[in-house]
């Protein structure tokens, strides 16, 4: 061993400390996807069901100023729609 390898053995380890926890926010499953648009706009999906004759997905959409509004928009059309 070479005296530059032996220094670094004699030096004393730093311990790393763990970053903080913080709260995640989650959402409910089935309350739809919120995303922000790059003009700027935010708009929401929802998963309404399933055509039966071609097999696709059905899905609502609609857009709004602010990530609030779309949220809301999204609300009234599950209830709209009977969406459990």
């Amino acid at each position: 061993m070479d005296r530059g390898q032996q220094q670094a053995l004699d030096k004393p380890l730093k311990l790393i400390q763990p970053e903080p926890h913080y709260r995640i926010e989650h959402k409910i499953k089935g309350s739809g996807s919120v995303v922000k648009r790059k003009d700027g706009r935010w708009m929401g999906t929802l998963y309404v069901g399933k055509d039966p004759e071609t097999s696709k997905y059905i899905r609502k959409y609609v857009y709004g100023h602010t990530k609030r509004e779309v949220q809301e928009k999204l609300m009234l059309a599950k209830a709209e729609q009977g969406v459990k």
